[in-house]
């Protein structure tokens, strides 16, 4: 067996090469990884540089209102006039208040014994609320046709003759005036007596040759929250009275009295007395 010294001053000296050689490597991959830190503009949303940010002048954000678009798409189709017009009708169709529609609507009860309110069945009263939905379809083109007609200069002529066909304006003295219009989507016409007594309406539902129903409705406001109508349809033989009180423009209540004036008729031979609040949102 062979056997070597080697001095302690060599490996005193070869130590201290191995600890350069090992803070050297560690300078060189902290340098490497430094660099690749910094390397900003390799990453997405990161600046190359930072100088110049001190004279920056930062501003506060201000908020840009939404542009003025005009009327909006509901606005555009539907207006207060049409509003007020599939109101009424849908009243006349399936009552004149909440407690009279929600009475007269079918339900578990009036399934299964029979008793039901303007119509005699679920599926009946559906095909009158369709047939109402196609009113509305057919009374909105109509509206904007007329619409378009009327500002376009050549088709001007048409709506005029239209006009005058579909609408009657007559004055009775001073405080009385008489209006009619006829609706072609709803085969239907309006008679309105203006005078300052009470609002008066009749309502003619025209068939193929004939009226179907004649509805006379008068109107009275007793106060500023508080009014008063009475709704006769002629060919159902059915009168109402009607009371009501607003609360708020959302709250209200009303008190309905019905009753038939002839055995034969489209709806239920009943006296019915309601009364309820209401609440719209």
């Amino acid at each position: 067996m062979l056997h070597f010294e080697v001095p302690g001053e060599v490996l005193e000296v070869k130590g201290r090469l191995l600890i350069v050689q090992v803070l050297m490597l560690v300078a060189t991959f902290a340098t490497e990884r430094g660099e690749a830190g910094r390397s900003y503009s390799a990453h997405s949303g990161y600046l190359a540089t930072t100088e110049g940010e001190r004279q920056v002048v930062s501003e506060d954000l201000v908020a840009i209102a939404p542009p003025d678009d005009g009327p909006s798409l509901h606005d555009r189709i539907f207006n207060e006039k049409l509003t007020k017009e599939f109101t009424d009708r849908y009243e006349q169709k399936f009552g004149r208040t909440e407690q009279q529609r929600a009475y007269l609507a079918p339900n578990n009860n009036t399934y299964y014994n029979d008793l039901f309110g303007f119509q005699g069945t679920p599926r009946e009263t559906n095909d009158e609320r369709r047939r109402f939905g196609e009113f509305m379809l057919r009374r909105l083109a109509e509206h904007h046709v007329e619409s378009y007609a009327k500002n376009d200069p050549k088709a001007r002529v048409v709506w005029e003759a239209k006009e005058k066909l579909s609408n009657v304006r007559l004055a009775v003295g001073r405080r009385v005036k008489v209006s009619a219009k006829y609706s072609i989507s709803g085969n239907s016409a309006d008679i309105n007596l203006q005078n300052p007594w009470v609002q008066t309406k009749v309502t003619l539902f025209m068939g193929d040759s004939f009226v179907r129903e004649t509805i006379v409705s008068l109107t009275r406001a007793l106060t500023s929250t508080v009014s008063a109508e009475t709704h006769y349809y002629f060919d159902d033989g059915v009168v109402s009275l009607i009371g009501r009180k607003s609360f708020t423009p959302a709250l209200g209540a009303s008190i309905t009295a019905s009753t038939y004036t002839h055995h034969g008729g489209t709806s239920r031979r009943e006296s019915l007395y309601l009364t309820g609040v209401s609440y719209t949102y």
